[in-house]
């Protein structure tokens, strides 16, 4: 079988987020999997991941397309270029299969009758969360767009990262079941090996309490600022660290800070900035627990992550994080300031309940693993092929 890859959200913002960890685990669980199966990565001439590139093992190839990413306003530009060079690379390949790696970054339609199309949905938040995503012109017309790849992107079969964001897209679209594949993401090796002893030194030398992830309104860190500042009143808590790349014009950011200074909080509250992927596993060990609020996910990549790590987890019970989570972490209601709040003290004040949050999300994250992932996906795509 011979399986086409767009990776072209490593090339894009997408690398700093969730999507572009997906595509790097499974990437990597891909070349460790024993198969006959050729692959063909089709990324443009900008921004090559050439690390990752590097790794590839023979079975693997890289078709180059000819193109520039175009800003914000050009996303219509970015839609119809791609297309092009991707019909020329369909073409010329064959592929059994065409993976459309992220239908929200530059959808692609299928292209040749011969190749059946399997699209990657992560999630519904431009959907579920509109008052987030088309507040003005430009981001109404993205709105627009989104909703016609969505469209054009269910006619083909479909993988979600959780059982959740499946039962969603059932509910919400009249799909066929089963043309809906549920693939869960991995966690890398690393987080389970790295010693929080010798873990490498931060600019916050004692423990933290840490979120990481992006500031959107979703991600829910304006409630977890107010709780954080109710819950200084009754104790002295550790700092809390903010890691993942930020834009210190974007509105997102200048509204967090607005919070934090009115809540007096300029000291107690550290934007550390994104952190690569071989500092993180230490980021997390050296905490003393995570604080995941996020009002939705389609999986929610961090709170595997911190488990693996051996750092307890304190989340949101709402989207896919409980079925992520499982019983390995301390869950509460995302809207109720006064519950973060609560939780934020009993987790910090309780060394017991940290071990043994640590205990259960070591069990827990071992049940995933970009092998599995890698194994699975493969598995989906032989069954699409085969089904036709």
């Amino acid at each position: 079988m011979r399986i086409a890859i767009d990776i072209f959200p490593l090339q894009t913002q997408s690398r700093y987020r969730g999507i572009g960890a997906h595509i790097k685990g499974i990437l990597r669980g891909l070349y460790e999997l024993n198969t006959k199966h050729e692959f063909i990565l089709i990324c443009s001439k900008n921004n090559i991941p050439l690390e990752l590139l590097r790794e590839k093992p023979e079975n693997f190839a890289v078709e180059y397309v000819d193109f520039s990413f175009g800003g914000y306003f050009d996303i219509m530009y970015n839609w119809l270029i791609k297309r092009k060079f991707a019909e020329k690379i369909i073409s010329k390949t064959n592929p059994d299969v065409y993976f459309d790696s992220s239908f929200a970054e530059m959808w692609c339609p299928p292209l040749n009758p011969k190749s059946r199309v399997v699209t990657w949905i992560y999630d519904l938040i431009f959907f579920k969360f509109p008052e987030y995503h088309a507040k003005n012109l430009k981001q109404k017309i993205k709105h627009l767009l989104w909703h016609k790849k969505l469209t054009n992107a269910l006619k083909n079969y479909i993988i979600t990262s959780s059982n959740f964001v499946k039962r969603e897209l059932l509910t919400d679209y009249d799909l066929d079941d089963k043309k809906v594949f549920v693939v869960p993401l991995g966690v890398d090796k690393k987080f389970f090996e790295v010693n929080s002893d010798k873990a490498i030194e931060n600019d916050i030398k004692q423990k933290y309490i840490l979120y990481v992830g992006g500031i959107d309104p979703r991600k829910n860190l304006i409630r977890a600022i107010k709780a954080y500042s109710l819950a200084l009143k009754e104790a002295d808590l550790p700092k809390l660290l903010i890691l993942g790349k930020i834009n210190k014009d974007d509105e997102n950011f200048l509204r967090l800070m607005r919070e934090i200074k009115n809540n007096k909080l300029s000291d107690k509250i550290v934007f550390h900035g994104f952190v690569p992927d071989d500092q993180l596993p230490a980021m997390y060990a050296n905490a003393q627990f995570l604080l995941f609020p996020s009002l939705y996910e389609g999986f929610g990549l961090p709170v595997v992550e911190a488990m693996a790590a051996g750092c307890p987890v304190l989340a949101a019970n709402r989207s896919a994080i409980p079925e992520v989570a499982g019983d390995c972490a301390l869950m509460v209601d995302p809207y109720d300031v006064e519950e973060i709040a609560s939780a934020i003290l009993k987790l910090a004040g309780d060394e017991q309940l940290r071990i043994k949050l640590v205990e259960c999300g070591r069990k827990r994250a071992r049940q995933f693993s970009w092998a599995k992932t890698a194994e699975k996906f493969v598995d989906t795509l032989e069954k699409v092929v085969k089904n036709g």
